[in-house]
């Protein structure tokens, strides 16, 4: 980690400490908001080591911050961080400073995402994020058809593909329906 550390960019701004995140894993913690500063490097080498992951029961009673919360500033460089969901329920978002190779934790994200059993370099990954997006998407593409033809219209065609799919000649089957015997 660098020598050099601003302070969190909570509302309190006190100054960073050095604390373990895991047994193995370093970070830099701010006792105000419990947010944690994790070098990339260090996570993957921590992930490497085999380190034992705590205990899913033990996580599951944290609770996560505001979703709405503004962009952050890195606590390295003051550059603003990216913000990247993590899609797991209960809604995360992770803050990522792509300069100092790194992410901000706020308090309870790290229970979050390891009782998902869920790797940050996956999470951060840009294909994880792509099939997010896509995922979204298609989401909202659904909602925009439920709202046209409605829930019973959608539901029925959903049941109907998925019938359609379990024939042995699906493209057969759909001719038949198109254009008759």
């Amino acid at each position: 980690m660098s020598a050099s550390w601003h302070c969190c960019a909570c509302s309190h701004r006190p100054a960073l400490s050095e604390q373990a995140l895991s047994p193995g894993l370093p970070a830099r913690e701010c006792a105000e908001c419990n947010g944690h500063w994790v070098c990339l490097d260090d996570h993957r080498r921590w992930v490497e080591s085999g380190a034992p992951q705590a205990e899913p029961a033990e996580l599951v009673e944290h609770w996560l911050p505001d979703l709405a919360s503004p962009a952050r500033a890195c606590p390295q460089c003051d550059r603003i961080m990216e913000r990247l969901r993590t899609g797991r329920q209960p809604d995360v978002r992770i803050d990522r400073c792509v300069h100092c190779h790194a992410v901000w934790l706020d308090g309870g994200e790290w229970a979050a995402l390891q009782f998902h059993e869920a790797r940050l370099d996956e999470v951060l990954s840009d294909m994880w994020q792509r099939q997010l997006r896509e995922a979204e998407q298609l989401e909202r593409r659904e909602d925009l058809v439920r709202q046209r033809h409605g829930d019973a219209c959608i539901d029925e065609v959903l049941r109907i593909q998925a019938w359609l799919q379990q024939q042995a000649e699906p493209g057969v089957v759909l001719n038949l329906i198109r254009n008759g015997w």
